[in-house]
Order: C-alpha cells, then structure tokens, then sequence
C-alpha cells in the first residue's frame, strides 16, 4: 500500500543535506515575538549557499531592508547575519505593520579566510563572499 505524501521525510532530508553543507545554520526561526507596544515578528528569507574553487558564496534575500538596517558579523567562527525592518510610511499610531526582524547564524568551515569576508548588498540581496585559505586549495604537482 503506498503512503500519502508526508512533509516529515522531506524534512528529515533537508537537515540531512544542511549538515552536509561546509558551515550549517545554528539559529533561527519563523515564530512571533508579541510586544506590548509594537509586533515583532522574526522572518526567514531564502539564503543560497554556493562552493566555488576559491570561495563560499552566501546570497540571502533581504527585500524592503535598508542597507543601514543590516549587520553582519564575525564571532570566532560564526558568521551573525541580523536585519530590522519596518514600514517607516505610516506613523507610529497608524503603523499595524509589524516590525520584522531577522536573525540567521553560520558555522564557517575551517577553510574560510577569516580576513577577507567581503559583503555587498544590492537590489535587495545579501551577497557575503567567503574566500577560502590559499593552503586549502587544490595545488597541482610537477612530476619530473
């Protein structure tokens, strides 16, 4: 007899493959954080992770968010990515937006070079480029 499509098998698989990725996500997650005075819900945008020969490519969609409301952060081997945003249209006795906060943590592989991450934030997309060691990369051998 088959089974009806279940989402818990897809799930177990995709924290298969996230372990599997050079650094896996530490933190973060999609629930509601009710205040008294304003509504702060915590979202997750897509994040792309991309292996070069030389790098680790990180995209993470931050639509709607200022540059100035981005922070990311290096904490030992930890890559910190944090965003606020909020409707700055309406006035604060208006605003029924919530406030939308995002926080996301990295373990690096130990083959990042921790001295030349570069950020650059465009057309509402994140991209952090993580340069790998030279000693770490591939080196081609002369046989004589």
């Amino acid at each position: 007899m088959r089974m009806a499509f279940s989402a818990l098998p897809c799930r177990r698989r995709m924290k298969q493959n996230q372990n599997r990725l050079p650094f896996a996500e530490k933190k973060g997650d999609g629930s509601m954080k009710n205040g008294m005075e304003k509504q702060v819900q915590t979202f997750i945008p897509s994040v792309d992770i991309v292996e070069t020969k030389n790098s680790y490519i990180v995209k993470l969609d931050l639509p709607g968010t200022s540059k100035e409301h981005i922070k990311a952060q290096l904490n030992r081997n930890t890559l910190i990515v944090s965003a606020r945003m909020q409707d700055y249209l309406a006035t604060e006795k208006e605003n029924e937006q919530p406030i939308k906060e995002y926080r996301r943590e990295f373990s690096l592989a130990n083959d990042v070079d921790l001295n030349t991450i570069e950020a650059q934030y465009e057309l509402g997309v994140l991209t952090i480029t993580l340069n790998k060691k030279s000693q770490s990369l591939p080196k081609e051998i002369t046989i004589s």
